[in-house]
């Protein structure tokens, strides 16, 4: 998931432009100075859908751990 800091920085975008100018994921990691997680969150296909659906998921757990505990 994208966090605020990353937003800011319009982090996505810049990953985007430099992976088509033909840069590696090591390439675009120093250049950005941002994870190579990070960069196939945006350039990985399906990776939003699966951040999102582990996001739902571990929500989901800690509701039912708070319902268990009361």
């Amino acid at each position: 998931m994208q966090n605020n800091a990353s937003i800011k920085r319009n982090l996505g975008k810049k990953i985007k432009d430099l992976a088509n100018q033909g840069l590696s994921y090591r390439k675009i990691q120093r250049k950005l100075n941002c994870s190579k997680g990070s960069i196939a969150y945006h350039l990985g296909k399906g990776q939003k859908k699966k951040a999102l659906a582990r996001q739902a998921a571990y929500k989901a757990t800690l509701q039912m751990e708070s319902v268990k505990a009361a």
